[in-house]
């Protein structure tokens, strides 16, 4: 990981993908994890159901410079401030996104089209907000440690009804690593970002 944030640095970072069965019913746990030098740790987590439909995201917590969560329930959701307000359908939130869009390319729902675009609604501990990814293109990304390059297919968001927000996560899918997210570029506004890239897979 390198980014900015007031200054350059450095960092690792570690996405880990959980899933579970209890009671015939499947569960997932989505964790990001990020340390850097002088800074302190922050992580983003979602947790929901694994349905024939996708995933569908209970609840979502932020640890940045203090923690906040989301919950979703079937009908509404509440924010971090305690305010409800309307579910849109297949809503995911800031984290789940990642591996949503992953599984729509992977099972097809989704065809990549260079100008393309996909429709999410994004729940965060502010708000639900409409994204759009444009497909840009087919990006070679250079990864030593799996082998060299991989071919991916890069994806950038649009906030419809906050065109202006600063906050956004563009995200490269490799086809040839069952669509898994290779490269995330999450940034916070002018002087804020991280770069992931993806250094190591393990599947236990």
């Amino acid at each position: 990981m390198t980014g900015n944030y007031y200054g350059a640095f450095q960092g690792t970072a570690q996405v880990q993908w959980q899933r579970l069965y209890t009671g015939g019913q499947a569960r997932y746990q989505f964790k990001l994890q990020l340390k850097a030098d002088m800074l302190p740790a922050k992580s983003l987590t979602s947790q929901g159901l694994i349905t024939e439909n996708g995933l569908v995201p209970q609840v979502y917590e932020e640890l940045l410079s203090h923690r906040r969560d989301v919950r979703i329930g079937t009908h509404d959701i509440i924010l971090n401030n305690g305010q409800h307000v309307p579910r849109p359908d297949d809503v995911q939130d800031f984290a789940s996104q990642v591996i949503e869009l992953a599984h729509r390319f992977a099972t097809g729902q989704v065809q990549f089209t260079p100008g393309g675009s996909v429709h999410l609604w994004i729940a965060r501990t502010t708000g639900v907000d409409e994204w759009v990814y444009d497909m840009l293109g087919r990006d070679t990304i250079v990864l030593p440690h799996l082998g060299g390059t991989v071919q991916t297919i890069h994806l950038k968001p649009r906030r419809l009804n906050r065109p202006d927000s600063p906050l956004s996560i563009e995200i490269w899918l490799a086809p040839d690593l069952q669509y898994l997210p290779v490269r995330l570029l999450i940034t916070q506004g002018v002087g804020k970002s991280a770069d992931l890239r993806v250094d190591t897979i393990r599947q236990e």
